[in-house]
């Protein structure tokens, strides 16, 4: 299947010729889309370091992200202590 480029051309707008150039077109994406995914699942379209950093970064960022949730729900905490404490001493401190 060692053919020259341009005789794959002729066979190609032969083909587009027959049938229109949408089945054509649509065929080439669809072999295009499935070599893409076989490299990216292979490993070949991003290298393994690459991925492995990606990651490390991702996982560092939800370490501080979680970080900074859990001070901001401290501080809701404290304000709503101080609002259950105002409502207590304005209702007369009964519960």
């Amino acid at each position: 299947m060692n053919e020259d480029p341009l005789t794959l051309i002729e066979r190609l707008l032969g083909l587009g010729e027959k049938y229109g150039i949408t089945p054509v077109l649509l065929f080439i994406s669809i072999l295009s889309l499935i070599y893409v995914l076989r490299m990216v699942l292979k490993g070949d379209l991003v290298p393994r370091w690459m991925l492995d950093k990606v990651e490390e970064d991702r996982d560092e960022a939800m370490e501080i992200l979680k970080g900074q949730e859990t001070g901001a729900l401290k501080e809701v905490l404290e304000f709503m202590k101080k609002i259950k404490v105002n409502y207590k001493d304005s209702s007369g401190g009964s519960d």
